[in-house]
């Protein structure tokens, strides 16, 4: 009965959608030709014909990830919706958290979801304590929950500190008031930081699939597309009509944005948790928004105008595998613009998310840190992070450690992070890494971890947008315990993968 009501519904908004759009491609005036027209409608920016006309092609710019990112002649940030729902974006959030309650109680028949008045006056007088849940529970499911939180407060007007009180709020409401269990401290954090990281690059994403002006067939795409990065996006603009409302003029945002998607097999080398070589089959999907360096002098800077985000998904016969992690320039200022150089110094929100069959870690951070860039010859560009900041939070895997379905530490401590991509143009580019994180466990086995996570990786264009890359990656553990014995571990991974760029 389901299927055919959501076939149903797809159907009706498909249809509705086209209708609501029907008319000219254009709005200018101007005739474009069939290409024209096909690329104007399936570029997720608005670097197409019709766009470059105006303006210079610029030379291509190098991110810290090492892609290629297309600089826009025209660019603008992502346009806030028109007027600010406050009261709807508190609404949302309230709904939201009944909205999983409900689906804890009824479908999952979790034990923590049977509350009463009884069980939000004991946690509203209870202190916070840490959670015993388990780790893909507390960090991947908390920042996935945050993150509606969050866009519920971007996709109704509210600006990116607005929607991050929001967020937290909202991780209070459910810690409070939606489980039976003590509010917890670790949940509270990972929630508001994760969600604010995980929002704000979908809300970002998405503004660059949406088009107010386009129609047809166009439309319903990009409506759908947007949906599926940021769902809350969606709900409000059926709500308020925006999904079927046409504009005039164009109201895409216009951002520098290099995604790639790359899929292939990796191979696993020996560790201290495996018995023998493994290979498995992966899929990675990764993307920079904006430029750190501003053309204009005085240019405003808002939070997360420049972002890298890397997500990488493995498959083996037992389990799913994942890593993601990346980092938002909160504020930034630049020390030198030259046409050979640029250096900008700033403060940025890190994420990681480490899930394999050796290292079990999160860790949410805040840093200072710098981004260079060197134009070394006409087709070689180097572009360098430097990062050293303060790990408020983390979660590393640990045997000794027994509490219900938690088998983790809790700590705290400091990162430190180099990249350095070379970019030869048509040869392609060169990609290194060290990351490094200094733990203290604040709660679980007394001691120090200790992680280093090396990087080494180079990618050939094979044709247009298609490419052929090899990886190698390390994993290296270091962990002494005050009263158990140490744990060493060391991971190698090498992956060969073809790799489309768009």
């Amino acid at each position: 009965m389901k299927r055919p009501l959501l076939l149903a519904f797809s159907f009706l908004l498909s249809a509705a959608l086209v209708r609501a759009q029907s008319g000219p491609g254009t709005t200018d005036g101007n005739v474009q030709s069939p290409r024209e027209k096909y690329a104007a409608a399936f570029s997720l920016s608005l670097d197409n014909p019709t766009s470059r006309v105006n303006g210079p092609i610029k030379i291509p710019n190098i991110n810290p990830t090492g892609s290629f990112a297309r600089e826009l002649a025209d660019s603008s940030k992502a346009a806030e919706p028109p007027g600010k729902r406050t009261s709807t974006a508190i609404a949302e959030t309230i709904v939201f958290n009944f909205f999983v309650w409900w689906f804890d109680q009824y479908v999952n028949n979790a034990e923590y979801s049977y509350i009463s008045l009884e069980t939000m006056e004991e946690n509203l007088a209870h202190w916070f304590e840490w959670d015993p849940d388990g780790f893909i529970a507390n960090f991947f499911g908390h920042p996935i929950q945050g993150c509606f939180y969050f866009n519920a407060g971007r996709d109704n007007g509210m600006n990116f500190w607005e929607s991050s009180l929001l967020t937290f709020g909202g991780g209070l409401m459910w810690e409070l008031g939606f489980e039976r269990q003590h509010a917890c401290t670790s949940d509270l954090i990972i929630t508001a930081t994760g969600g604010v990281f995980v929002g704000e690059a979908m809300y970002r994403a998405s503004s660059l699939v949406l088009d107010n002006s386009a129609r047809g067939i166009e439309r319903v795409w990009r409506e759908i597309a947007a949906g599926f990065i940021d769902p809350m996006r969606v709900v409000n603009r059926l709500i308020f009509g925006e999904a079927t409302r046409t504009l005039p003029s164009a109201s895409r945002v216009r951002a520098p944005f290099d995604g790639e998607l790359l899929l292939g097999g990796s191979a696993i080398s020996e560790s201290a948790e495996l018995t023998r070589n493994k290979t498995s089959a992966l899929l990675n999907f990764d993307f920079v928004y904006g430029e750190p360096f501003k053309e204009n002098e005085g240019e405003s800077r808002k939070p997360y105008d420049y972002f890298a985000l890397e997500s990488n998904l493995r498959f083996t016969r037992s389990w799913t595998y994942i890593e993601i992690e990346g980092y938002g320039l909160i504020t930034g200022k630049e020390l030198v613009s030259r046409t050979s150089q640029n250096h900008l110094i700033g403060i940025f929100q890190d994420h990681n998310f480490i899930h394999n069959e050796a290292i079990e870690f999160c860790g949410t951070s805040v840093c200072g840190g710098t981004i260079s860039r060197f134009q070394l010859a006409p087709a070689a560009r180097l572009t360098t992070t430097l990062q050293l900041g303060w790990v408020m939070l983390s979660a590393t895997g640990n045997p000794y450690v027994d509490i219900v379905d938690r088998h983790y530490n809790y700590g705290t401590g400091w990162m430190a992070r180099a990249d350095a991509t070379l970019d030869l143009h048509k040869l392609g580019f060169f990609l290194f890494r060290w990351e490094h994180f200094g733990l203290t466990t604040i709660e679980g086995v007394a001691g120090k971890d200790r992680l280093d996570v090396l990087l080494g990786q180079y990618t050939f264009s094979i044709w247009r947008g298609l490419g052929l890359g090899v990886q190698y990656t390390q994993y290296l553990r270091n962990s002494d315990f005050d009263n158990f014995p140490d744990i060493k571990q060391d991971l190698h991974e090498l992956r060969v993968s073809f790799s489309y760029r768009f």
